[in-house]
């Protein structure tokens, strides 16, 4: 789905909306209850800020990662399709043309 944003064209898979929203949601629920006991974490537990960080950018590895394999799927389905193309041609019988008589 191409969407336009001003003079310039972004590239945005149907998975886009949803993950930002999951990060978005969990950042806000993890920030809202941050004076909870439970997400204090207990001794040597890592900070609130570190473990945000962390979720950050595997969130970004994960979306990135899912982008690249979904790149690659479509290319797959278009070389498939050439192929296809490609061997049914290569199935055609060429006659000689018919002489005049």
């Amino acid at each position: 789905m191409r969407r336009g944003t001003g003079s310039a064209l972004v590239e945005q898979g149907p998975h886009t909306p949803a993950l930002t929203c999951c990060v978005f949601a969990s950042s806000c629920f993890i920030r809202c209850h941050s004076r909870h006991p439970i997400a204090t974490g207990g001794e040597g537990a890592p900070d609130l800020t570190e473990s945000l960080t962390n979720f950050a950018i595997n969130s970004a590895a994960l979306a990135a990662l899912s982008w690249v394999f979904a790149r690659d799927l479509r290319s797959q389905a278009r070389d498939r399709r050439v192929i296809e193309r490609e061997e049914a041609l290569a199935r055609l019988q060429v006659c000689p043309p018919a002489r005049a008589g």
